[in-house]
């Protein structure tokens, strides 16, 4: 059949099924001439009641080199109050042939879902994601959300983009995706002469963790580590890659298909730390106890330090640090318990004043792993678009502990990132080759921004004498209100002086001066 007719060729639009052979629809969201899916997929768009959603999937010519098995390919649409569409590609289809969906309707504003799924007999690849399963047949793609015949930007995503390349050194290309979080940080990355033949892209807070925690390990590891990993987004707060610009009119949160509420595109709001206390237990004789606080507008990794010594310094050996996680935005009150043991082991007496900070030194923190990545030329590029400084440029990476290429040619020129240099431009590179630095290696680069907190962030117990972190407003007329009571009684003490002197020289009565006060 000839191409543009099969372009063209709609089932029934009851069921908007369609077989098409490739790529269409001017200005939707394609996959890359030089990148295909082949894997396990989920991309979601943001669409408008009355606006109309496309998809489409058409197999590639390409022939995947690793002997995979072909598989047949389920792909669903799911939408709020939108019945589901549904269909399947064969494993045997031809070259241009596939399926998707054309000029859906929306009924209903929110977050439609298109699902390109493969059997559970299809293969796992561990070392790229130990969720994606892949199959021989290579597919291009694209998405598209319209109102009328003007196609929609900025309004299509995914949590986890699974790739797939040829394995010629030409099929390496340059690629531009923006990353939004929870809490409405936005990067806009660019990977240079990227080829990593089967890879995912995907972003989160946490990056490379130590097995079984998700406390952050801030190096680049192999793929048979056997005491750390990525986190996979297992730990939460993860990014939505979106492959435009995220479009302005996108709202904070929206309906799903199931349902259930999504953000989309939040706004940017300071941490706040609030109801922080420590509640003693009155059954023990030493300073143990329960910590509650709250902790708005945030997501990621921090500490709760404990002085316990009161001497003002948190980071004496004798001193606790407890990291913790936020996953998600909560507004749900957190719990630490504390044994009453300090950091050398012995316990603290009942009479101890003890000190407890909310630490918070990093906001925006994302972790980019490139897993099993055989060629990144140019590097990477990553610019944070939003919040204090915006644009900054700083990206973090630590190769060191990696061991040395024989070939010096594929290794990349810099390991050391832990300076956190600009990225403009493109940093932290290597050429494309098996063997090459990323191959079977995870690369992690990372990117965060100084923490600005509001609240109360430090208390001592059981003084309860509390600092803040950051002024609040509430706490700046509390503090004029002082203010103005001091000056009041200031007034008071200067008139009372005055009386006081000059009866006292009307009696005649010399007193000899005081020296002057010293403050050091």
């Amino acid at each position: 059949m000839n191409k543009r007719i099969l372009h063209s060729f709609l089932f029934a639009i009851s069921t908007t099924i369609f077989a098409l052979a490739g790529v269409h629809s001017a200005g939707a969201i394609s996959s890359d001439p030089k990148m295909f899916i082949s894997g396990d997929n989920t991309f979601y768009a943001y669409v408008k009641a009355g606006e109309k959603i496309s998809a489409s999937f058409s197999k590639s010519g390409q022939v995947e080199p690793l002997g995979l098995t072909a598989e047949a390919v389920t792909v669903t649409l799911d939408g709020p109050s939108l019945p589901q569409q549904k269909c399947t590609i064969d494993k045997t289809v031809a070259v241009g042939g596939g399926c998707g969906f054309k000029d859906v309707v929306a009924p209903q504003t929110g977050v439609y879902r298109i699902d390109f799924k493969l059997p559970a007999t299809a293969t796992l690849y561990q070392q790229v994601s130990p969720t994606v399963r892949w199959n021989r047949n290579m597919f291009s793609w694209n998405v598209t959300v319209s109102e009328g015949a003007v196609a929609k930007a900025g309004r299509v995503w995914s949590e986890q983009y699974a790739i797939r390349q040829p394995i010629q050194p030409e099929y390496a290309t340059d690629l531009l995706y923006y990353y939004m979080s929870e809490n409405g940080y936005l990067y806009k990355a660019t990977y240079k002469g990227y080829n990593g033949q089967i890879s995912t892209l995907a972003a989160d807070a946490f990056g490379i963790r130590t097995n079984n925690t998700c406390k952050s390990a801030y190096q680049s590891i192999t793929v048979d580590d056997a005491k750390m990993s990525p986190s996979f987004g297992q730990c939460g707060g993860s990014y939505k890659l979106f492959f435009e610009q995220p479009s302005g009119d996108l709202p904070e949160l929206a309906k799903r298909w199931d349902d259930k509420q999504e953000w989309v595109r939040p706004s940017i709001n300071r941490p706040i730390v609030g109801g922080l206390k420590f509640n003693s237990d009155a059954s023990t004789d030493i300073q143990a106890g329960k910590i509650f606080y709250t902790l708005k507008n945030y997501v990621g990794q921090y500490e709760i330090k404990i002085d316990t010594n009161n001497d003002g310094n948190y980071d004496a050996t004798e001193d606790i640090k407890i990291t913790h996680r936020l996953d998600k935005i909560s507004n749900d009150t957190q719990e630490i318990k504390f044994d009453g043991i300090d950091g050398d082991g012995q316990p603290i007496p009942k009479s101890q004043t003890i000190g407890i900070k909310i630490n918070i030194a990093k906001i925006a923190e994302i972790h980019l792993v490139n897993a099993d990545v055989e060629g990144r030329a140019g590097g990477l590029e990553l610019v944070r678009l939003s919040g204090d400084n915006a644009p900054t440029f700083g990206m973090c990476w630590d190769d060191t502990k990696l061991e040395s290429l024989t070939s010096t040619a594929l290794a990349t020129d810099k390991p050391d990132g832990r300076s956190c240099p600009s990225s403009q431009g493109g940093v932290h590179g290597w050429r494309y080759g098996t063997g090459a630095w990323g191959d079977m290696r995870y690369i992690d680069d990372w990117a965060y921004a100084a923490a600005k907190v509001d609240g109360t962030a430090e208390i001592h117990y059981p003084e309860a004498q509390m600092t803040a972190a950051a002024t609040t407003p509430e706490r700046r007329n509390i503090g004029l209100i002082i203010a103005g009571v001091t000056g009041i009684l200031a007034m008071i003490g200067v008139f009372v002086a005055v009386r006081i002197w000059r009866h006292h020289r009307a009696l005649k009565k010399y007193q000899p001066p005081q020296p002057p006060k010293f403050t050091p």
